[in-house]
């Protein structure tokens, strides 16, 4: 097998000299006043009504995102393949750069392609986001906005009357029951957005829009398909004395991992499951669960009166 060649010195000092322009870029970045001036007010948000009004108020203001790019735009200009400092995904739709990210709330801002917008546009599919979003539109050029809500349950989606998207607008999905999709884009979006994580039950549903019928769904949480995977893993196992992980993860926000825990659970020491499930039957939080649990614990109970009977004396 033919080795590869090590890099002569001309590429080991551009990688040098790369380095030393994105750590000068980064110096620039995180020291402005402008972006200290942004974590600041970022910072301060909450999950709560008075937290939404004042990422609102964040974004009706147009004056300090120039001021706060600057450092990135200029180093793009110097080099338009500078390695800026912060985290920036590219797809068809365009580029979305994440200026600020606390686990709680996300800010970035994004370039969408108008031709791929139209083109998504002709798809009869769209996705629940499952969070808060806040968009300031800085560039809209009267794009449209289509609008869906979920109906009293979480199977169908119900077309609400478009919008028309304005420059400087400001507009909240709540992806928790709601989703919006441009069309009619007559120019490349421009806008910035404020993203409210953690707040949705962790389930990325897709919807068909001619109907609104629900075509998929799947675990959006990264944290909670990882616990998933463990749990499966810990029962495959046999592992009999992880009763703890597997009790900790019925008590997770999320209802489709508490659940997905206690049939884990049940699957392999349903007798110490009992207690739990009972708990569960009487007292989640989520329906569903509820009435869930009550059925296990009917089947489990019979079936432990059944083992009692045919027991030898």
């Amino acid at each position: 097998m033919k080795m590869p060649q090590p890099a002569d010195s001309a590429f080991r000092h551009a990688v040098l000299a790369a380095h030393e322009r994105r750590e000068a870029v980064a110096r620039q970045w995180y020291g402005s006043r402008a972006f200290k001036e942004m974590c600041a007010r970022l910072e301060q948000l909450g999950e709560d009504d008075a937290g939404l009004n004042a990422a609102r108020a964040m974004l009706t203001d147009r004056a300090w995102p120039p001021d706060l790019l600057s450092p990135l735009v200029s180093a793009l200009q110097v080099d338009a393949f500078a390695d800026l400092p912060v985290q920036m995904r590219r797809d068809a739709t365009g580029t979305t750069l994440a200026l600020w990210d606390s686990g709680r709330a996300r800010l970035s801002v994004a370039l969408w392609s108008a031709s791929e917008l139209n083109l998504r546009a002709a798809t009869d599919a769209v996705v629940l986001p499952g969070e808060r979003v806040l968009t300031a539109y800085h560039r809209a050029g009267t794009a449209r906005l289509q609008r869906w809500e979920l109906t009293s349950d979480t199977s169908r989606l119900r077309r609400l009357a478009d919008i028309t998207i304005s420059d400087g607008d400001v507009v909240l999905c709540d992806g928790r029951y709601q989703v919006h999709r441009l069309v009619d884009a007559r120019c490349d979006i421009v806008a910035v957005q404020i993203r409210f994580r953690g707040e949705g039950d962790g389930i990325r549903r897709q919807y068909r829009c001619s109907d609104g019928q629900m075509l998929s769904a799947e675990i959006a949480d990264p944290d909670a398909a990882r616990r998933s995977m463990l749990l499966t893993l810990l029962r495959v196992s046999g592992r009999s004395d992880a009763a703890a992980q597997f009790e900790a993860a019925t008590r997770h926000r999320h209802h489709f991992l508490r659940w997905e825990a206690m049939r884990e659970w049940l699957a392999l020491d349903a007798l110490s499951a009992q207690s739990r499930l009972r708990e569960m039957a009487a007292a989640d939080a989520h329906a569903e669960v509820r009435k869930a649990a009550a059925h296990m614990l009917a089947v489990v109970e019979r079936r432990r009166m059944e083992e009692a009977q045919t027991c030898p004396a």
